[in-house]
C-alpha cells in the first residue's frame, strides 16, 4: 500500500519535435522517466502509479503531447475536486523539455508543446509557473510542487495561456504550501549530458538533464540533521551539484514559500541511499569536521562513528565535502576535498 495516496503526479517529457523547425533533445523522456521511477518507488515518493500520469513524446500517433493532453489532465483534477470535495496532500508537476520566457503577468517558463513552430507557433506551451499558481489558489491540494528542466530563452515572443480560469478559494488558497523549482534563470539555457543514473549509480549512464540528475539525486539522498529530505535541504544540493556538473551555466532558481518552515518531501532516508566515507587520520588528532565543499564555514551534521583509533566513518549523499582535523576555527591541521559519487571512498589525512 502506497504511503502518498493522496499525492498526485503530471509529469511530461518531450525530446522531439514533430516539425523539424525545433531541434530534438537527447535527455527529457529520460528525465520524465528517472522523476517517474522516484515517485512510485517505495523508497522514494511512494505514490500509487494510477496517481502519476505521465506523457512523453515518442512514436504514438497523433504526436503527444499536445496542450490539450495536459490541460485535460489539470482540469481532470479540478473536476474531482469539486464532485468529491476533499483536498488532496501533494501535487507534483514536472515539466522538460525546450521552454521559453512567455509574456505575461508572472516571471515564468513555458515548456513546449511537441507541434510547437518556431517562430510563429510558441504558443502552443504550458505556462508551469501560472499553471501551478492556479492550482495552488484553487486549493485542490494542500502543497504543490513545480520543478521545470527547460530552457527560459526570450529569442521569440511567445505567449502562454491556459483554457481553465484560477477559481480562487479565498479561504484555503493562502493556505497551500509551495515549492518551485527551474532550472536556470530568466532569458538562459539548460544543460543536458551523459551522467550516471541518480537511482542506481551501477546502471548504465544516460541523457539527463543535469537539473534533473541533481534534482532526483537529492530526492534520493539529500537528507538533512533530522534524516529527512526537505525543500531547503533539496535546495542546497541542487546548488552544489549543478555547479559541479556544469559550472559554465546559471545555478537554478529554486523558490521556496518563503512564509511557512521547510517542506518534507521525504520523512526518512534509508542509510542504504547513502555512501560510506571512511577517514584515517595518521598522528594525534582530536576528531574530524565534515563541512560543505563549496561553503566550507557550513558543518555537515551527520553523525561520524569512531571505529578505531584514528579511523572514522560517515554516511553521505553525492556531493562535494571538506573533510578536515580541527585545529582553530577555520584553520585546519589537515584537510581533503572529497567528491562523493555513490562508491565507497577512503580518505587519508
Amino acid at each position: 500500500m502506497p504511503d502518498s495516496p493522496d499525492d498526485y503526479a503530471i509529469v511530461v517529457g518531450i525530446d522531439t519535435y514533430h516539425d523539424g523547425t525545433i531541434p530534438p533533445l537527447k535527455g527529457c523522456v529520460n528525465d520524465a522517466r528517472l522523476f517517474e521511477r522516484w515517485l512510485v518507488h517505495k523508497e522514494g515518493g511512494n505514490l500509487d502509479p494510477k496517481n502519476v500520469k505521465v506523457i512523453v513524446s515518442g512514436a504514438a500517433a497523433p504526436p503527444q503531447p499536445v496542450k490539450d493532453d495536459i490541460e485535460s489532465t489539470m482540469i481532470g483534477l479540478i473536476d474531482a475536486y469539486q464532485t468529491s470535495g476533499r483536498r488532496r496532500r501533494r501535487l507534483y508537476l514536472w515539466f522538460s523539455g525546450h521552454g521559453v520566457t512567455p509574456q505575461g503577468p508572472y516571471d515564468d517558463c513555458a515548456v513546449l508543446m511537441i507541434n510547437a513552430l518556431r517562430p510563429t507557433g510558441l504558443g502552443r506551451n504550458i505556462p508551469g509557473r501560472l499553471a501551478a499558481e492556479r492550482l495552488r489558489k484553487r486549493a485542490i491540494f494542500k502543497e504543490v510542487v513545480l520543478i521545470m528542466d527547460c530552457c527560459r530563452e526570450v529569442t521569440d515572443v511567445a505567449e502562454a495561456s491556459l483554457s481553465f480560469p484560477s477559481g480562487d478559494d479565498p479561504i484555503l488558497g493562502p493556505t497551500t504550501r509551495w515549492f518551485y523549482g527551474l532550472a536556470t534563470q530568466w532569458g538562459a539555457t539548460t544543460a543536458e549530458r551523459e551522467l550516471p543514473d541518480p537511482l542506481d549509480p551501477a546502471a548504465p549512464r544516460l541523457w539527463q538533464g543535469v537539473f534533473t540528475h541533481a534534482v532526483v539525486e537529492a530526492l534520493w539522498q539529500a537528507a538533512d540533521a533530522n534524516g529527512e529530505v526537505t525543500t531547503e535541504s533539496l535546495r542546497n544540493h541542487v546548488r552544489q551539484r549543478t555547479l559541479q556538473l556544469a559550472p559554465s551555466e546559471r545555478l537554478p532558481e529554486l523558490t521556496p514559500d518563503s512564509n511557512r518552515p521547510p517542506m518534507v518531501l521525504v520523512p526518512s532516508i534509508p542509510p542504504s541511499h547513502l555512501t560510506e566515507v571512511r577517514i584515517n587520520v595518521a598522528g594525534p588528532n582530536g576528531g574530524v569536521q565534515i563541512r560543505d565543499g563549496v561553503n566550507i564555514r557550513q558543518n555537515v551534521t551527520a553523525p561520524i562513528q569512531n571505529v578505531g583509533p584514528g579511523r572514522y566513518s560517515i554516511r553521505l549523499g553525492t556531493g562535494l565535502y571538506l573533510i578536515a582535523t580541527p585545529a582553530a576555527g577555520d584553520v585546519f591541521a589537515k584537510s581533503a576535498l572529497v567528491e562523493v559519487t555513490g562508491a565507497i571512498v577512503d580518505v587519508p589525512l
